[in-house]
């Protein structure tokens, strides 16, 4: 059986890589954690019936949980949008209890694991990917999937004939803090107990704060880098406004950057493939990728089980990344085309939107997708006196449909020029956040 090398123990690398070692692949995993610190140490949003699914393990009742309902915020706070889940809410979990349950799975299924190591770039011959260099080692193997991350420095040394972007764009990328605070105080029940607050302190990102039954979630996010410094200073504007918010964190307090952008618009080439964070398959608005990752490792799989001679070529690894744009990407394509249109308006904008319930729950959730004519015709009536700010988001949330469209028009088969065709289209619908 062919080598692969994974390097990075991202969840779509680990899924992969348990999928592969089981079908008799010799799969090793390279990764520069240790397995007892994998994970962020907090809970997140996921589908947990998947995971116990993949996995084989059902969880005790105390190892998940759900999402509470949400209220969103728009800048001057005042007229706040509140979603409700009703009887099928988001379910939760563990981060590092996630990474334990796929990292043993992975084990039993035949990964070997080799931790501790640096991966630092990839090694190619003639175009095509033959293995990874390590801070200590050149390693060769027969495929490499990169699971290395947002900043993977497999995909950013990759040379300019793949054809893999290497870099994002101001945006595209969440650098975010997260921390888990005391309560100092008893709070009473609360129907939106989530709270997001969009364009925070009038800066394009948002913040928000969950209020636990022992304890004050709070994150913070922008699209350019900041210090402990603003990070004290918004939690103290948290604890001016929500009492209960205690001063000692209990977990995280960690900075982590995170891709909030439509997939990487190639993710394959020969001896090559990149998945997760690396391939940046995230929701655009939320960030999270877990679902999407476990989803991805599958119709990897399921292209590299099809190739039948093992020659690992950019076109028998493209019914992998056509799949995954056709199943997963392109429904994603209208909610960031959103997410940048909305954070490219003045925060009075917004605060307008907000006011005038221009701006719904549905649209917060699915990018004006499901808005019909009708009730985008009384949008423009009821907005009329704001009309230009109104055409903006009105064009994000019914372009949407349009730029789903042009990524369904992936070619079915790869070749260079088949490829330039469609990327040309694609980048013509890119809205990017000038703020």
């Amino acid at each position: 059986m062919k080598n692969i090398l994974i390097a990075g123990a991202g969840t779509g690398g680990l899924a992969v890589g348990a999928l592969l070692a089981k079908d008799g692949y010799n799969v090793t995993l390279y990764a520069d954690c240790a397995p007892d610190t994998h994970g962020y140490n907090w809970e997140d949003s996921l589908n947990v019936r998947l995971i116990e699914e993949f996995t084989g393990v059902v969880l005790q009742e105390h190892e998940k949980g759900v999402l509470p309902n949400n209220r969103y915020f728009s800048p001057d706070e005042k007229t706040p949008i509140e979603t409700d889940y009703g009887e099928k809410p988001p379910t939760k979990m563990e981060r590092r209890l996630l990474s334990r349950l796929l990292i043993e799975y992975a084990a039993s299924c035949g990964v070997q694991f080799v931790w501790h190591t640096k991966i630092t770039g990839a090694v190619t011959e003639n175009a095509r990917v033959v293995g990874v260099t390590t801070d200590s080692a050149v390693l060769y193997a027969d495929l490499v999937i990169d699971a290395c991350g947002v900043d993977s420095a497999v995909r950013k040394s990759l040379p300019a004939e793949c054809k893999i972007e290497q870099n994002y764009a101001t945006g595209e990328v969440f650098y975010a803090y997260r921390g888990i605070y005391s309560k100092c105080q008893p709070t009473e029940a609360d129907t939106n107990p989530y709270e997001i607050y969009l364009m925070h302190c009038g800066e394009p990102g948002i913040s928000w704060l969950i209020n636990e039954e022992n304890s004050a979630d709070i994150l913070i996010g922008r699209f350019v880098p900041f210090d402990m410094q603003k990070v004290e200073q918004i939690v103290a504007q948290f604890k001016e406004k929500r009492p209960f918010v205690g001063t000692s964190l209990l977990r995280g307090g960690i900075f982590a950057k995170i891709p909030v952008r439509r997939p990487l618009v190639k993710m394959v080439c020969d001896g090559y493939a990149a998945i997760g964070d690396s391939a940046y398959m995230t929701y655009p608005m939320s960030g999270s990728g877990v679902d999407l990752n476990i989803r991805a490792a599958k119709l990897l799989h399921e292209a590299i089980r099809a190739d039948e001679e093992s020659v690992f070529t950019v076109q028998t690894l493209w019914p992998y990344q056509r799949n995954y744009i056709l199943k997963h990407g392109a429904s994603l394509t209208g909610v960031d085309i959103l997410k940048n249109t909305l954070l490219n308006l003045k925060p009075a904008e917004l605060d307008w939107l907000f006011a005038n319930r221009i701006i719904t729950e549905g649209d917060l959730g699915s990018a004006g997708s499901e808005v019909g004519s009708k009730e985008m015709l009384g949008k423009v009536m009821r907005g009329f006196p704001k009309l230009p700010t109104l055409l903006k988001v009105a064009n994000a949330a019914l372009g949407g449909d349009k730029v789903e469209k042009v990524y369904r028009s992936i070619p079915e088969t790869y070749t260079d020029e088949a490829y330039d065709k469609w990327k040309a289209a694609v980048d013509k619908t890119i809205v990017p956040l000038k703020r």
